[in-house]
C-alpha cells in the first residue's frame, strides 16, 4: 500500500554477559534496535525462556543449556525479520589444570569456567578435594584428595541455586609422573 513503510528488521549490537556455563541459565540482555512486542529468542537454534522485550531496543531472556563453544543468538520480529549474532554467546565449559594429578592426592588444581558461586561443593570422582576456595564466578582452587584408584574422573561443580554442572573433560589419575 502507497504511504506505508515496511517495518525495519531487528538489529543485535551486543548480548551481555556474552558467555556463561553449559548448564544454561544465564540472564542475557540484548541490545540492539528494532525490537518488537512479541520478538523471539533462540540460542543455537533453541529457544531462550522467559523473553521480555523492555523497550524497541533491549531484550532479556535466560539462555538454555548448550555444548561448548560460540552459539548464535537470533531475534526474530513477529513479521518474521530477524537478526542474527553468529558469535553472540559463548557456553563455557569446566577446564581443570593441570589436567592430571596422582593417586596420592595432594595436586593443586585450578578449575576455570563460568557461574560459580560462593557456597558451591565440589567433588572429583564423587569425592570432596580439600582447601577448595572460590576465586570468582570464573575460578576455583583446590588440592584432590587420595583416590582408589588410577583413571578419569569428572569434576562436578554444584551451586546452591543451580543445577550441577560436569566438566566435559577427565581428570586422569596416576600411580606415578609420566
Amino acid at each position: 500500500l502507497l504511504g506505508i513503510e515496511p517495518l525495519a528488521p531487528p538489529e543485535i549490537t551486543n548480548v551481555a554477559p556474552p558467555d556463561g556455563p553449559l548448564r544454561g541459565g544465564v540472564l542475557i540482555t540484548i541490545s540492539g534496535r528494532f525490537f518488537r512486542p512479541g520478538s523471539t529468542v533462540t540460542i543455537r537454534g533453541l529457544p531462550c525462556q522467559g523473553i521480555v522485550v523492555v523497550n524497541p531496543n533491549t531484550i532479556t531472556c535466560t539462555v538454555p543449556p548448550g555444548p561448548p563453544g560460540f552459539a548464535e543468538v537470533r531475534v526474530t520480529n513477529p513479521d518474521g525479520q530477524f537478526d542474527a549474532d553468529p558469535n553472540g554467546f559463548e557456553y563455557v565449559p569446566i577446564v581443570a589444570t593441570p589436567d592430571w594429578g596422582l593417586v596420592d592426592g595432594n595436586t593443586n588444581v585450578v578449575l576455570t569456567g563460568r557461574g560459580f558461586a560462593p557456597g558451591a561443593s565440589v567433588r572429583v570422582g564423587g569425592l570432596a578435594p580439600l582447601d577448595v576456595v572460590i576465586v570468582s564466578d570464573r575460578e576455583v582452587r583446590l588440592r584432590t584428595p587420595r583416590f582408589p584408584s588410577n583413571g578419569g574422573r569428572a569434576f562436578v561443580v554444584d551451586n546452591p541455586a543451580d543445577p550441577p554442572e560436569t566438566g566435559p573433560d577427565l581428570f586422569s589419575v596416576r600411580s606415578f609422573q609420566e
